[in-house]
């Protein structure tokens, strides 16, 4: 059986990003298989929309990071998917970097159980701020594109 769906990355790593407004939708410029047209890395590239004659049954939607720690204080942030630009309920915290990898990496994982999806319904990968505190990326952590990817599977 041949691959539905979509898997996507950043094209470069990203640093500095400002989300001291609260969120931040992160693009996806590289596509690593689309077989059936989900993803455009021009237009919307932070966007996975299911076209016409594709609905049914999605998953398991996942969103993987790489993070390295950066300059200054470790913060509170939560990376989430959404759907139609509504945040869903998948989430994984990032409280802090302190449980970095001996490399200085930190793999961040986001996923759902399998989701009913119709035609134009889409899905992004956000950041968001938690702290108190408003932050830069660039004083926190670094996203690494080659081990970032974001991953939409047609199931049934």
């Amino acid at each position: 059986m041949a691959f539905r769906g979509c898997i996507a990355r950043p094209t470069s790593d990203l640093v500095g990003i400002d989300i001291t407004a609260g969120t931040t939708v992160i693009g996806m410029g590289t596509e690593i298989v689309d077989p059936d047209s989900i993803h455009d890395t021009v237009t919307n590239n932070s966007r996975f929309t299911i076209p016409a004659g594709l609905n049914g049954l999605y998953g398991i939607f996942t969103a993987q990071y790489m993070m390295t720690a950066n300059s200054g204080s470790p913060t509170n942030m939560i990376m989430r998917i959404q759907k139609n630009g509504t945040t869903q309920d998948f989430v994984n915290e990032v409280e802090t970097l302190s449980g970095v990898d001996s490399d200085g990496t930190q793999p961040t994982f986001v996923s759902t159980a399998p989701v009913q999806l119709v035609t134009s319904d889409f899905w992004e990968m956000i950041l968001q701020n938690q702290s108190s505190v408003p932050v830069t990326l660039d004083h926190s952590i670094n996203i690494i594109a080659a081990q970032t990817s974001f991953s939409l599977v047609v199931i049934g």
